[in-house]
């Protein structure tokens, strides 16, 4: 499997948000204000994943889908009061979107997650993991550089 197609979920957990959106003037910062923002960075995330394809890149899918996830579940087990402009978002009940939008930021952030850390093992292992090793007290003068044959 392509792990490249990991931004295809976040952009099903953007879409899974945007029909529950309230209509509220744009004075208002609502909490689907808050659900519009969370959205956007999701798609941020897939396109910077889709046309770089890099470590900081699926980091930051990782960070998005699981802050994503994060939130879903807090605001379904922990009542937060409005703080500021900023709306309580306290939710004490799953429902079918709320469900798949879970699992589809969780899946995504799994999937990120993965794909960070097999670019990161394939990096290691293309450079060979050998580096100069110095060698302070060698016959043949002192500081001699010579390469570790072994993974160190």
């Amino acid at each position: 499997m392509d792990l490249r197609w990991t931004p295809l979920h976040f952009l099903n957990a953007a879409t899974n948000l945007i029909p529950s959106v309230e209509r509220k003037p744009p004075t208002d910062p609502s909490r689907g204000t808050l659900f519009y923002i969370q959205a956007a960075a999701s798609v941020i995330a897939a396109v910077y994943v889709l046309a770089r394809g890099t470590r900081p890149a699926y980091l930051m899918a990782v960070v998005v889908g699981l802050s994503a996830l994060a939130t879903v579940v807090i605001t379904r087990y922990v009542q937060i009061p409005a703080i500021g402009p900023i709306p309580s978002t306290y939710e004490p009940v799953w429902y079918t979107a709320k469900t798949a939008s879970a699992v589809a930021e969780a899946v995504a952030g799994v999937l990120a997650a993965t794909a960070y850390l097999l670019l990161t093992r394939t990096r290691h292992h293309t450079t060979g993991n050998r580096h100069p090793v110095s060698t302070p007290h060698s016959r043949k003068g002192h500081g001699q550089k010579k390469t570790c044959q072994k993974p160190c």
